[in-house]
């Protein structure tokens, strides 16, 4: 029986959560605090999800015969990729009739480049970049050269960050693996270092690189040592969590709980619901920025898992093209790990 870990549930929350003010912070005014915390989110948030998606993914290490390879593969495909292509398809009509309220236009001639990560819905690339790695991990990875890959990938993204504007794809596909193998390291370290991350030394010190290099970054322009940063925001995410899960109300824990074992429904449906809550909030009803955007955070959040709970998940065929359901499976929450 897999073993239940509380405090990497409610940290999927958190993540998810900093997901969605994240991208609302990118959706709107970009300047002045909207630019600031919209900064500080994007320095960590997404590499933490692939951090915990590797964390759950360790099993990739013990693989010996091609058979546990090809499974491992196959059930990752259907997992990320199926929904990747399903709300992809289901969103260009979207797109197309929402277009004035959109940042950046689509055109129907680049749905193609959804086979090379582009989607018509831009949040979903994690999707592709977690099968890119899980691929990467169950052909490559084992415990006697995980360390060297480690190495490797932290390299990579020493490299990435000296580059003053790196393309997104490049900083997507080349920046992050390094904390999807981290994820898988930790792992089997987990209960050697979990005393260390958690003690009062390591959170004063990521909490103060965390705050001078994102001050650094935001106001000096200088940003070749992001990777610690993002990895001081990965740890002081995971402490926040351990406090949580260790001193809050229950229910308090138990909503984080919640949050994290629906992220994945979240995750996909969110960026429709987003855009037209924001509409609705900040233009035609002109709520102030500051009071809207926790009020649109909250509907996405509620209103993506009522349609996971109340339509998706009473039909296996749409659990499965939407959630990575396998058609033979029982319904239960989960999370692209």
């Amino acid at each position: 029986m897999k073993k239940y870990y509380k405090e990497l549930m409610i940290m999927r929350g958190i993540c998810v959560l900093l997901v969605i003010f994240g991208h609302l912070l990118e959706q709107t005014n970009r300047t002045g605090m909207n630019l600031i915390m919209r900064d500080v989110i994007y320095s960590f948030h997404m590499p933490a999800f692939f951090c915990l998606s590797g964390f759950f993914s360790s099993k990739v290490l013990n693989f010996s015969n091609r058979h546990s390879t090809a499974e491992f593969i196959r059930n990752r495909a259907l997992r990320v990729l199926v929904p990747y292509f399903s709300m992809g398809i289901v969103y260009i009509p979207f797109r197309l009739l929402l277009k004035s309220l959109a940042r950046t236009q689509f055109r129907i001639e680049n749905v193609l480049l959804m086979f090379v990560g582009i989607n018509p819905d831009g949040a979903l690339w994690f999707l592709y970049a977690l099968f890119i790695f899980s691929l990467v991990a169950a052909l490559f990875v084992r415990k006697k050269n995980i360390k060297i890959v480690l190495i490797l990938s932290f390299l990579i993204s020493v490299i990435i960050s000296q580059i003053p504007d790196p393309i997104i794809m490049m900083k997507n596909y080349l920046y992050n693996p390094f904390f999807y193998f981290l994820g898988i390291y930790i792992f089997q370290n987990f209960e050697k270092l979990k005393p260390a991350i958690l003690s009062n030394k390591v959170l004063i010190g990521c909490l103060l690189t965390f705050v001078i290099l994102n001050y650094c970054d935001i106001a000096l322009g200088f940003s070749r040592l992001s990777v610690f940063c993002t990895l001081a925001g990965i740890l002081l995410t995971y402490q926040l969590s351990s406090l949580i899960c260790t001193h809050a109300h229950g229910a308090v824990v138990r909503a984080f709980e919640i949050v994290g074992a629906q992220a994945m429904a979240i995750y996909i449906f969110s960026e429709p619901i987003k855009v037209i809550m924001r509409f609705i909030i900040l233009q035609k009803l002109n709520i102030s920025f500051w009071i809207g955007l926790p009020c649109i955070a909250l509907i996405t959040i509620v209103v993506s898992m009522a349609i996971s709970k109340f339509i998706i998940s009473k039909s296996r065929i749409l659990s499965f093209l939407f959630l990575g359901e396998s058609l033979g499976a029982e319904k239960k929450d989960r999370l692209p790990s």
